[in-house]
Parts: structure tokens; C-alpha cells; sequence
């Protein structure tokens, strides 16, 4: 009997630890599921603008935002710029429909984010003003000493995605040979050539094709390549030794002919007929 009833109170105890276990577990479980922050919402959002977002780039032309947005209500499209409800002005309208956006200036104000949307819950579009990209090299003219090598490096601003090549020779490249060698970054491109030519003397083009913009422009800068020959600067020193070895020589011709001059010069004045005439009176004192 006393054996039962230490049976009995053993099974009540380990119910109640499974219960307690349980319980525990049900608690720890439900503290973990938090609810998410407004800044991890905010994440997402900003994870899928970037991979949804279109880029334009403002030229000297208008440039038109459109709202192309399915079962959208006439009217009932809000826009934002830079996480602020747009503001009309004179340069930054909406259409009547509130569809489009008209930009008249590429004002800096008006560079940066856009979105327009129908509503809460419904589909947002993203959009993206730049201004409008720049390439440069580092001159208009570049002067290389022939065998030595060329190198020019290509900057763009903003970079966008841009996709780089070189037109040099007349010939198209986008990789390197055995004796051009090109270095792309995401915003500049470097090209070296080795061992320049006289017949290299041309133009360099750094030409950008922009593929992240909503319409693919091209873009390029050319610089004229200017190749002198390596004996360039022998050449003037010679000419200046050949002026002084002329200039020597000129002087000492006048030299020698001075020299000369003043010889027969002294000559003149021992002639006989400058000698001294004898005393007469002299003469008759003696016969005397």
C-alpha cells in the first residue's frame, strides 16, 4: 500500500514538471516573436526602391517623370520628393491627371528621389533624377615623347552604371592587348598604351554608353594625341653649338685679317721714303 502510494505521488510530480516545461516553453516562444520596427520596414522599402528604381538623367531638354501605374484613379496619385510631399512650382509641375511630372530646370533642388503612388497598399513607383553625366579626360591635347608610353584616364560623374571604351587607332576597345592595357572602375577608366608611335598621332576618344539611365545616352570626350620624336630636343642643342662654332669662326677671320692689316701698317712707315735727309751745312764746316 505504501508502495502504491509513493508510486502515485512520483507520477504527480513529473506531470507537473511536464506541465511547468510546457508552459515555459509556450512563454519563451511567444516573448521571441516580436513585432517589426517601423525601421525595418523601412528597410525593405528602401531594398526594393533600389532594385525598382529608374534613373534619369536631366539634359538641356524637359525632363518628364511618368506615373505608370495600373488601376490607378484619375487624381488620386500622390508623388514625393526626397521623403517630402512634392511641392508644385513654376519649373516642377503635375499634369492634370497627376501623372506626369514636368521638370523645366535641372535646378539641384529638384535633383534626387521621387516616388509616386495610388495609395496605401498599392504599388509604388521609384524614381531617380541625376544631373546629367560627365566625362572628361585630362586635356584637350596630350604631347608623349615617341617610345615612351600614353596614359589617359577617363573620369565620369556620376558614374550610373557606365560602360567605358576607348576608340584609339581608329579601332574600338573595350579590353586590353598585348600592347594597350585598360583599367575600368565604376567611375573612371584608365588607358596605357606602351611604346607610342609616330604613326599613333591621332585622336584619343573616351566614349560612355550610361545603362542604369532610363534612356541609354552616350557620351565621349576626345583628346588629340600629339607624338614627338625622341631626337626633338637634340635637335636645338645642335643648332646652338652650330651658332657658336659660325660666331667663332666669324671672329676669328676679322681676327686674322686685323692682324694683317696692322702688319703692312708698320710696314708703310719704315719705307725709304721717310728716312732722314742728311745735314749740308755740316758737310761744308768739315771741307773747311
Amino acid at each position: 500500500m505504501e508502495m502504491e502510494r509513493q508510486a502515485g505521488f512520483l507520477l504527480a510530480l513529473l506531470f507537473l514538471a511536464n506541465f511547468l516545461t510546457i508552459g515555459a516553453e509556450a512563454n519563451g516562444g511567444a516573448s521571441t516573436q516580436t513585432p517589426q520596427s517601423d525601421s525595418s520596414l523601412t528597410s525593405k522599402v528602401a531594398s526594393a526602391s533600389n532594385q525598382n528604381e529608374l534613373i534619369y538623367a536631366y539634359t538641356e531638354k524637359n525632363l518628364i517623370l511618368p506615373c505608370n501605374l495600373t488601376t490607378v484613379t484619375t487624381g488620386s496619385i500622390t508623388w514625393t520628393h526626397n521623403n517630402a510631399t512634392l511641392k508644385e512650382t513654376d519649373t516642377l509641375k503635375l499634369s492634370k491627371d497627376r501623372t506626369q511630372l514636368n521638370i523645366t530646370k535641372g535646378l539641384e533642388d529638384y535633383m534626387g528621389n521621387y516616388t509616386c503612388s495610388a495609395g496605401s497598399g498599392m504599388p509604388t513607383r521609384f524614381m531617380k533624377v541625376v544631373p546629367y553625366p560627365i566625362v572628361k579626360l585630362p586635356s584637350l591635347d596630350t604631347n608623349v615623347v615617341e617610345g615612351e608610353k600614353l596614359r589617359l584616364t577617363c573620369e565620369v560623374t556620376p558614374g550610373l552604371g557606365a560602360e567605358i571604351e576607348w576608340i584609339f587607332d581608329n579601332v574600338t576597345y573595350t579590353k586590353g592587348t598585348e600592347r594597350i592595357n585598360i583599367t575600368t572602375e565604376e567611375k573612371s577608366s584608365t588607358l596605357t598604351v606602351y611604346d607610342i608611335r609616330q604613326e599613333d598621332r591621332g585622336n584619343v576618344t573616351c566614349k560612355v554608353v550610361f545603362t542604369r539611365t532610363v534612356d541609354q545616352f552616350a557620351s565621349s570626350y576626345t583628346t588629340l594625341l600629339r607624338v614627338t620624336n625622341k631626337f626633338a630636343a637634340l635637335w636645338p642643342f645642335l643648332g646652338i653649338c652650330a651658332e657658336v662654332i659660325v660666331l667663332c669662326a666669324i671672329i676669328l677671320v676679322y681676327e686674322k685679317k686685323r692682324n694683317k692689316a696692322e702688319l703692312e701698317e708698320s710696314d708703310t712707315d719704315q719705307s725709304p721714303d721717310t728716312k732722314p735727309t742728311p745735314n749740308k751745312d755740316s758737310e761744308v764746316r768739315q771741307r773747311k
